[in-house]
């Protein structure tokens, strides 16, 4: 068992308390999108955190995805995320003052531009999809996402 020190715990639980606004608002529109894979990854996190170290990361009853990547000048390449639910989907978020570092979906053509607010839903197991390089400023992006195996 790995053992972390209080001040990262404390760290981590700030930080999520302060993007509550954000969780709150991605989970109402991914309730929008697709209500019934909603109500799935809900249950699922509620059950998790109520039964788990999870519960760090609950501050608001919106919360339904069990895992969070912040990104700092995130430049990859076409891939697909093997470990996403394969059904299910991820919310992705760009911040920051920066030009480029476009998410891009090659296999339907698309390039988003994503600003700051701009909330981009997809399923990232099925997609492949990539991050261009920024041309001036840092790109921070912030994924949601539930892995398959959390589901077992």
């Amino acid at each position: 068992m790995v053992k972390v020190p209080g001040y990262k715990i404390n760290a981590v639980a700030e930080f999520f308390r302060a993007f509550t606004p954000i969780t709150q608002a991605v989970g109402a529109l991914f309730d929008t999108l697709d209500h019934q894979n909603y109500q799935r990854y809900s249950e699922l996190f509620h059950r998790m955190a109520d039964d788990t170290t999870a519960s760090i990361i609950q501050t608001t009853s919106r919360n339904c995805f069990l895992g969070m990547a912040v990104l700092t000048g995130l430049c990859c390449s076409p891939h697909r995320d093997s470990r996403d639910t394969m059904d299910g989907w991820v919310a992705d978020m760009a911040f920051g003052d920066f030009e480029g570092g476009y998410l891009e979906v090659p296999q339907v053509g698309l390039q988003f531009d994503l600003r700051p607010g701009d909330v981009v839903f997809m399923r990232s197991a099925l997609l492949q999809h990539s991050v261009s390089d920024t041309t001036t400023g840092l790109r921070y992006g912030v994924v949601y996402f539930t892995h398959e195996s959390m589901q077992d």
